[in-house]
């Protein structure tokens, strides 16, 4: 039996220097980057009314006929308030009531729009209920609730269960009117699948208010709430039915995506033409859409910002449920019992619980995280993919240079001792025994010559920025081209901010994030007119991928650099930056470029090792 190494925040130390604590600081400083730098003509009992409520206490649940055990089936809407206004959008559940965005009137917006019943009391470890149907025009104009997650004071746990909302962004305005309806930009966030929303708050204001990018992509962005830490993940066999259990939060991205392909052509947008984009968890998000038979026919193309595709077995889960339930006390002898304890369990208390840290050469086996659920997910993502059962559409794939410099920003590495000390505390438990570990490390500082740096924290960087995300990329591309006829492209993106306390920071992770939204003002950095070329690049080629499933667009249409797809045996790699040579806020420098990490060759070969 595995000693539970599960903790209580607030209850008990947990350093963030330990080796597992320096994988949780990771995860919360990932965070961090995002926050700092970064949901009439009908009988009554169809229908609720009224709008948002901070408080989960007494929400109505789906009404209609109940099955076996007691959870209310959907309801069907005969009828809904008509859309008597232009802003106003009748869904299959509801008549929402939207706005222009009171920063940019050539785009509308509706916030809070309900794709899935609040998972409360009974729904709570289920897959997503549809919502129960509005009898009153809904008001779509206010940030939704968040789902429950710690704040940045750790002692504190911020948002509501009843949080399964969406925001839809919309251009007023149609450059090609030969176009009946607009590409769909679906995006997931990031955060470690602990914290983030599809409302972000960084600095200022919402890092992920999509307005510049749905006005310059031309495409309606939907970006989207779902379940987090162990809300959104937790497996235990109490919670098991019809062979479901775990992967909530996969669950609501499904269903918001379901929700899209039913409902965005009321919005102008192309149920069609949907790509699924995410960044960092929400890129390992992505890639389990790519693995999952219950996503076919919901997407038509991908994007992958900076995450990679590995999850934890079952048995790995189920015993993490377990443990989270004696945390929060539902150790209970009796299956039905610990279920019904654990449905009834403050929301917060499971925000307070942290379970072991992965072993770091799997990485994004996150803490709280993705499962082989045999519903989901029937074996690894890769490995669905090598087989070529994947859900085959145009994919872009890549990473940022410089990713894992912010978490390492305080960590002393001033001699290649110091890193091979670093190596293993971080990489030990990923190694059946310590002379396999030794041989692991003695590879890793072959690979990066690690004697020839000045600095020895530039190796620390590189490799740890490798292992987690280029090399995630370069595993993902090549088995997607392997396998599949559809194209795949592969980026770096290597722009870093020009002044300020990001500027030593290089491209780390998320910084993307700020071009992708035109969003540096959310942060309080003035970019300038190169980095904001830079970011219209982006947002047009991320709505070509949406519009074409190319994010070059058909041929001759654009001025744009080339992007060619990758080949079968050829790592080519697209890089963004600015052009160092221009004019201060001049152009930018973009350029197919080869392998950025042949050193992946050695991570390859040690992620394919026994693991503990």
């Amino acid at each position: 039996m595995r000693t539970s190494n599960l903790v209580l925040v607030g209850r008990r130390p947990y350093s963030v220097w330990s080796p597992q604590g320096a994988r949780l600081r990771k995860i919360l400083e990932a965070v961090v980057v995002a926050a700092v730098a970064a949901a009439a003509a009908c009988t009554e009992p169809l229908f609720r009314s009224g709008g948002n409520d901070d408080d989960d206490e007494g929400v109505p649940l789906p009404s209609g006929q109940a099955d076996v055990d007691g959870v209310p089936a959907p309801p069907l809407c005969p009828a809904l308030p008509p859309a008597d206004d232009p802003l106003e959008v009748q869904t299959k559940t509801a008549t929402v009531r939207g706005m222009v965005h009171p920063d940019n009137d050539a785009v509308w917006v509706w916030k809070g729009i309900r794709y899935a019943a609040p998972p409360v009391g009974a729904l709570r470890f289920r897959p997503p209920a549809l919502p129960a149907c509005e009898a009153e025009v809904q008001d779509a104009r206010e940030d939704p609730n968040q789902c429950p997650q710690l704040g940045l004071d750790t002692d504190v746990v911020t948002g509501s269960e009843d949080c399964l909302f969406l925001n839809v962004f919309r251009p007023e305005h149609r450059d090609d009117e030969s176009l009946d309806l607009l590409p769909v930009i679906f995006f997931i966030h990031g955060g470690g699948e602990i914290m983030g929303s599809g409302n972000q708050p960084a600095g200022i204001a919402n890092l992920y208010d999509a307005d510049r990018l749905a006005q310059e992509s031309r495409s309606i962005i939907v970006t989207i709430n779902h379940r987090l830490g162990a809300l959104g993940f937790m497996a235990h066999k109490a919670l098991e039915q019809d062979g479901v259990v775990g992967n909530w939060a996969h669950h609501d991205i499904i269903q918001a995506l379901q929700w899209t392909h039913d409902n965005i052509e009321g919005f102008g947008g192309d149920p069609k033409k949907v790509a699924i984009v995410g960044e960092s968890a929400g890129a390992h998000n992505v890639c389990v859409l790519l693995a999952s038979a219950k996503a076919k026919g919901l997407f038509s193309a991908a994007i992958m910002e900076s995450g990679g595709c590995d999850v934890a077995p079952l048995a790995v889960r189920e015993q993490e449920g377990v443990d989270i339930a004696k945390a929060v006390g539902c150790d209970q002898d009796n299956d039905v019992d610990v279920a019904a304890c654990l449905r009834q369990v403050d929301p917060a208390a499971f925000s307070q619980v942290v379970p072991p840290i992965p072993p770091l050469m799997h990485v994004w086996r996150l803490p709280f995280g993705s499962t082989i659920d045999g519903d989901v997910l029937t074996e690894q993502p890769l490995e669905t993919i090598r087989r070529g059962e994947h859900n085959h559409v145009p994919l872009i794939a890549g990473s940022n240079r410089e990713e894992t410099n912010l978490f390492l920003a305080v960590d002393p590495v001033l001699t290649c001792f110091d890193l091979r000390l670093q190596l293993e505390g971080l990489l030990g438990s990923s190694f059946e025994n310590n002379d396999v570990r030794d041989q692991a490390i003695d590879d890793v500082l072959d690979a990066y010559d690690c004697g020839s740096h000045l600095v020895i924290r530039d190796v620390l960087v590189e490799a740890s920025t490798d292992l987690e995300f280029t090399c995630q990329a370069r595993r993902l591309t090549r088995a997607m081209v392997a396998n599949q006829s559809e194209p795949v492209w592969r980026y770096q993106f290597q722009d870093h901010a020009n002044f300020g306390a990001f500027a030593p920071l290089g491209a780390f992770h998320a910084w993307e994030l700020f071009y992708v939204f035109d969003a540096f003002d959310t942060g309080l950095y003035l970019a300038n007119d190169g980095e904001h070329e830079l970011a219209r690049l982006l947002q047009r080629m991320w709505g070509r991928m949406a519009r074409d499933g190319n994010p070059n667009g058909p041929q001759g249409s654009n001025d744009d650099p080339g992007w060619p797809s990758l080949m079968p045996g050829v790592d080519a790699v697209m890089t963004f930056n600015e052009d160092p040579f221009a004019d201060f806020g001049g152009a930018v420098d973009v350029g197919i470029h080869g392998d950025p990490a042949p050193e992946c060759d050695v991570w390859d070969r040690l992620d394919a090792l026994p693991t503990p």
